[in-house]
Parts: C-alpha cells; sequence; structure tokens
C-alpha cells in the first residue's frame, strides 16, 4: 500500500445517514470520526421491520448497510479522483472480510492513481477503528470486464467444485431468469419494497452529497442531468426498483417437494461480496431500464452455501448495456433447522455428484 492515501472516516446510524470527514493522511495516523448525529426521517427508524433488514439494529450485522456504506465513501474517492468519467466507466469489486454492526465506525481506504493514466485500477480497502479489515478489492476506471482482474472475479474463479447438491442453490451456473425486469429510481417515488424511502430523502441525509446527484445541480452536470448516487447503483440492480415484479427463475422438478420440507422458512442471509461495473454510463434517475440476470458461480464454506448472480442494467429500447452488478449471497446452514437431514436428500439424488 503507498504511504498516503484519502481516507474517509465514517460513523455508521441508523437510516444510511452518517457522518464523515476526509483528508489525506499517512497509514496509521490515528484519525477521531464526528459524532453528530443527523437527524433522521421517519422512514429512517430502526423500528420499522422493513427497514431492519437494510439498517440493521445496535446488535445486529449490517450487510446490506456495510454494502451501501462502502459504495457511499469509496465511490466519492473514485469521483474525486477520476471526475466524470467515474460515473461512466467505473467498477467497484469487494469482498466482505469482518462485518460491521451499527454506530460502529469504519475507515475506507483508496490507493492513490495515476492521473495521467485514463484507464487503471487500483486497491481499495476498509478498516475498523483497531485496523482490523472490514472489506478489500479493487475500483477502476475506463476498463471493461476481460480487461482486469477483480477481486469478485478472483472468487469466482476460485470456487472448489461442490461434492453432491447444495439445498438452497438448486440451478445449475448458467441459469438466465425467465423474464425480464424493469427498474426504475425517480426522486419523489419510492425506491421499493426493499427500499422504503424515496431519492429525495435519501438525499437529504446521504454519506457523500454532490450536487450532480440533486435535481437542481444535475443541471449543472456534464451530461445535464442529475446522475444516481453511488449506492442507489446497487438499489436499482438488487431488485424491485420502480417496480413490484421480483426475478423468475425457471422451476426445477425438485422445488415442490423442498418447499414442502422447507414449509415457508427461510435461511439467514448474509452478504458476502459485490461488484458493480459501469460501462456506459451514468445511470439516470428518472429513466426506466430493463434487468435479467445469470447465475455465474455457486459453492460452499463449512458455514454457508453461496451463490453469484451477475445482474445487467440495459436501455429500454436500444439493449446498450449500461451497467451491471456481481453480487455474492451467503445463506446460513446453522440457521435452518433440519439442514443436515435435507442436504442428505439432495446429495443423495446429485448424478456423479458435480456442479
Amino acid at each position: 500500500r503507498p504511504s498516503l492515501v484519502r481516507v474517509w472516516i465514517a460513523s455508521l446510524v441508523s437510516g444510511g445517514g452518517h457522518t464523515t470527514t476526509c483528508g489525506t493522511r499517512r497509514l496509521g495516523a490515528v484519525i477521531r470520526p464526528s459524532t453528530t448525529r443527523p437527524q433522521l426521517p421517519r422512514w429512517a427508524s430502526a423500528r420499522r421491520p422493513s427497514m431492519a433488514r437494510c439498517i440493521g439494529r445496535s446488535s445486529r450485522l449490517c450487510s446490506c448497510r456495510q454494502l451501501h456504506l462502502a459504495w457511499a465513501i469509496v465511490l466519492h474517492a473514485g469521483a474525486q479522483a477520476f471526475g466524470p468519467a467515474w460515473f461512466e466507466t467505473g467498477s467497484i469489486s469487494v469482498h466482505f472480510v469482518t462485518p460491521v454492526s451499527h454506530l460502529q465506525p469504519v475507515k475506507a481506504f483508496m490507493a492513490r492513481p495515476d492521473l495521467r493514466k485514463q484507464a487503471q485500477q487500483v486497491d481499495i480497502w476498509m478498516e475498523h477503528a483497531d485496523g482490523r479489515v472490514v472489506l478489500q478489492g479493487t475500483a477502476s476506471v475506463g476498463l471493461k470486464r476481460g480487461e482486469m482482474q477483480t477481486m469478485a472475479q478472483s472468487k469466482i474463479a476460485a470456487i472448489k467444485p461442490v461434492k453432491g447438491n447444495l439445498l438452497f442453490v438448486c440451478h445449475p451456473v448458467g441459469t438466465t431468469t425467465t423474464n425480464v425486469e424493469i427498474a426504475r429510481i425517480e426522486f419523489e417515488k419510492q425506491v421499493g419494497p426493499l427500499f422504503p424511502f424515496t431519492l429525495s430523502e435519501k438525499l437529504e441525509i446521504i454519506t457523500e452529497f454532490h450536487p450532480w446527484f440533486s435535481e437542481a445541480g444535475g443541471k449543472q452536470a456534464p451530461w445535464g442531468r442529475a446522475v444516481l448516487p453511488p449506492e442507489a447503483l446497487n438499489q436499482i440492480m438488487l431488485g424491485m426498483a420502480g417496480s413490484n415484479e421480483p426475478a423468475l427463475w425457471p422451476e426445477l422438478p425438485q422445488d415442490a417437494w423442498l418447499r414442502e420440507a422447507s414449509r415457508g422458512r427461510t435461511p439467514v442471509g448474509l452478504f458476502g461480496g459485490c461488484e458493480v461495473i459501469i460501462h456506459k454510463g451514468p445511470v439516470f434517475p428518472g429513466e426506466t431500464y430493463d434487468i435479467t440476470r445469470e447465475l455465474v458461480g455457486k459453492g460452499e464454506t463449512p458455514r454457508a452455501e453461496f451463490r453469484w448472480v451477475r445482474t445487467l442494467l440495459k436501455e429500454q429500447g436500444t439493449g446498450k448495456l449500461v451497467a451491471e452488478m456481481t453480487l455474492q449471497e451467503m445463506m446460513l446452514k446453522g440457521s435452518f433447522d433440519g439442514y443436515d437431514e435435507l442436504r442428505a436428500k439432495c446429495d443423495a439424488a446429485a448424478p456423479g455428484s458435480k456442479l
């Protein structure tokens, strides 16, 4: 790591509000985050069950909030370093190492880029106040998939073959969704059931504000209109943004008995890693996009099953690929009663015990 980096300190609070300080510091310097707590709107209350999934509570792991926090402060660093090109061809790819809990301060770093290069990749990472790594990965500008080795791509390439059949991830790698989802984020409409707030409400307490994110300030942006803030890239591609239609995967013969055996139960899920690549951005609010998905990897650890799903965000009408997200979803085995017995039934039906 270089001796000088751009560092952002953020204190995670309910509903996505953060306080941040920034500056160029030598690694190892002790910097205390601000403790000022912003006033939060009613939709950001941690008491609302619909928001608890996204913002966590005092003793809960904030997998989704951790992801958005990384997007906000690391991509803000990229925007400062690369300018408008960051919104057009930027990328971020991270692997989560340790969890972040409610109100826990973190520090985000980006290695100093070479500003003479139009296309390059740099290391990024986030740390707890005590120096433990929260996440690590890569960020780039001007590069496409295939022109760089990202953190997510290296993790997918390292997946080991599974013996038997997974319980929660039944589809083979390469399976695609059967429907085309519609995605759209507007300033004054609720983003969707996963994010029960409007873009305007989010901008009131966003971690790193930029005038280009607002309706008024967006008119001064290079594109003559507002752009979506970094964390909204995850929101628009995660699902049901501006629509109630979920992703539909092909039906499998084993789905019927598994649904009956599960009795409506689902395992606890976490995000293990995420990658967003902007191909021909920016991504704009008020614009309607088409979404398709593909299962690009699956596997397991001793404690969890996981899958990597790549989501493609395309311009409606032209089919132009605007951006993509590759997300690792992890399902905890120990959170699902009867997992061992049901997994044994899946394994017994596995031909050749291969993926």
